[in-house]
């Protein structure tokens, strides 16, 4: 008997494959239940009874339908992402050089119109470093590591920030 208590708390992220990292792990869970003779079961307790989550754990085409809602929502891998990640000591001077240069210099790119922004976000403070992040997503076709590494070599430089970038991140959270 394996039972999952708050099953569906694991889908409130901001991150777009959320609702498939935990199908993935119910259907693990279902499996480790069922591995003796004896027939496994697999109870599963959810905030909601009618969850569109449990309806489509129990669908046999969950993953056809995942990937028909990304491809609705544009999300990877019919587009790329990406994060800029600025860091500094100082809150203040990291939220002005991410919205006056970095934001600035990508509106102003020659392939603004097909830049999707998300953001800023700022993360928090971590080792007395400030951090904000900021989401773009482009078409699938499109040479992201490129266009980034040109804007931040563009980029004026300030001693106290650092600028990374992430493409196609892992994660979203």
């Amino acid at each position: 008997l394996a039972v999952i208590v708050d099953a569906d708390m694991g889908l409130n992220s901001p991150d777009f494959r959320a609702t498939e990292r935990m199908l993935q792990l119910w259907q693990q869970i279902r499996g480790r239940s069922a591995r003796h003779k004896c027939a496994g079961k697999l109870l599963v307790q959810g905030a909601r009874e009618e969850s569109k989550f449990i309806k489509l754990f129990n669908a046999q085409d969950a993953t056809q339908q995942l990937m028909q809602e990304r491809k609705h929502g544009n999300w990877p891998p019919f587009s790329k992402c990406a994060f800029i990640i600025v860091k500094s000591k100082d809150y203040k001077q990291a939220q002005a050089y991410f919205e006056s240069a970095i934001f600035n210099k990508l509106r102003s790119s020659s392939n603004a119109r097909d830049i999707e922004f998300y953001g800023p976000l700022y993360v928090g403070k971590q080792d007395y470093t400030h951090e904000w992040r900021f989401l773009i997503r482009v078409p699938r076709s499109t040479r992201i590591d490129l266009g980034l590494r040109t804007i931040i070599a563009q980029l004026p430089k300030m001693k106290q920030i650092t600028i990374e970038f992430e493409i196609d991140p892992y994660t979203f959270n």
